[in-house]
């Protein structure tokens, strides 16, 4: 695997990686964008601003008839009354969607990215980048800036999804489903509590937080306690609301953390989170959740620094393990606090799905040892 993520190169039947982007010349001689296909054996049609979006993916979580702007989650109904945690629930993901395939769907695609997230930036990126803040690492504009569907920010999907897949081939066919085998085995898991919902439609706010948890019993599940702090959650969505059965966490001026299964350990710190996800009529599951932020570019690199370091001591430093690291940098697009600009873009955004049900929360798991530094020596 590490050989193969080293590489980042395509097989020898394939004319590139699998959702791989390339620069390509539009009519008005504006730089567009075109993604290689699922089978590798070429590109797609090249995308300018008036051409293909080119997408298939899931689309935006929370279809119901509350109106949204592109890109965005359903707005709240502030009529509603506040909830009144007369019927409190605790949803625990089930399955993770990394952008593999969409939710309607289990073949994968290599636009499957593209429905997966939210318009963080506030603009629909195709191939104008002049409001746009600089590549970074070398990268091409047009190879990483394009959003996907509705204006999502995805460059955690778009860019570095396909490299993660092919770093992991040599160990599974099935990339999101070697890394949803923690969740069915009750090993581990996030959790979105909602101690403020009542059992109606809509709830102007929505007392709401976030956690890791790991070690199942039954339906009960204990509490990471790294995710709290003071026995409260680190993690808290004072602007979530429920709107036609539709949960928006509003943006958090916090940190997400979710552990991939990948490489040992991989760990996501997505800074700015916003979560959505459709509520069953009876509240007791949940369905094309959506989670959507930013990771910090040079922390994330570290993390995958750490991560292959802990499997072969011979990734801590050398040519190799800047090559990885330079690909990440390459996937930045976007500044770290979620909006453009000037300068160097420093962050890269991302977009996962998830489905989930209800479930039992208990006491505390042992806590986790720390993660040291494996190149500490």
């Amino acid at each position: 695997m590490l050989v193969l993520l080293a590489l980042a190169a395509c097989s020898a039947d394939e004319v590139c990686a699998p959702g791989i982007q390339e620069e390509c010349a539009c009519p008005d001689g504006v730089p567009g964008a075109q993604a290689c296909n699922d089978e590798g054996s070429g590109f797609g049609a090249c995308v300018c601003d008036d051409g293909p979006s080119g997408g298939s993916g899931a689309g935006n979580a929370g279809g119901g008839p509350a109106q949204a702007e592109p890109g965005q989650p359903p707005p709240n109904d502030t009529s509603a009354p506040a909830g009144d945690a007369s019927a409190p629930r605790s949803f625990a993901v089930t399955h993770l969607y990394v952008g593999q395939a969409s939710f309607d769907s289990s073949t994968p695609s290599a636009d499957a990215w593209k429905g997966f997230g939210y318009d963080i930036d506030h603009v629909t990126t195709i191939s104008g980048f002049s409001n746009h803040c600089n590549p970074n690492a070398g990268a091409s504009a047009p190879n990483v800036f394009p959003d996907g569907d509705d204006g999502n920010d995805n460059s955690f999907g778009k860019v570095l999804l396909p490299i993660l897949k092919t770093a992991a081939a040599t160990t599974t066919s099935d990339f999101e489903a070697s890394l949803n085998e923690q969740y069915e085995t009750g090993d581990y898991s996030l959790v979105f509590d909602l101690p403020g919902l009542g059992p109606e439609k809509s709830y102007a706010s929505v007392s709401s937080s976030f956690f890791q948890v790991r070690e199942r019993a039954g339906n009960t599940w204990l509490k990471a306690p790294e995710s709290f702090s003071g026995g409260q959650p680190s993690l808290q969505f004072p602007d979530a609301y429920l709107v036609d059965d539709v949960w928006v966490s509003g943006r958090a001026d916090g940190v997400l953390t979710i552990e991939l299964a990948f490489a040992g350990a991989l760990t996501l710190s997505i800074h700015h989170p916003l979560v959505t996800a459709e509520l069953s009529a009876d509240h007791s599951t949940v369905s094309r959740g959506i989670i959507s932020g930013v990771l910090d570019t040079e922390e994330f690199a570290e993390q995958m620094r750490l991560s292959l370091a802990a499997i072969q001591p011979s990734f801590c430093d050398g040519s190799a393990v800047e090559g990885i690291l330079n690909q990440i940098r390459q996937a930045s697009d976007i500044m770290s606090d979620g909006t453009q600009g000037p300068g160097t873009c420093n962050g890269i955004s991302i977009g996962l799905g998830f489905s989930g049900a209800a479930v039992s929360v208990g006491g505390f798991a042992e806590p986790v040892p720390p993660f040291g530094d494996p190149c500490d020596f």
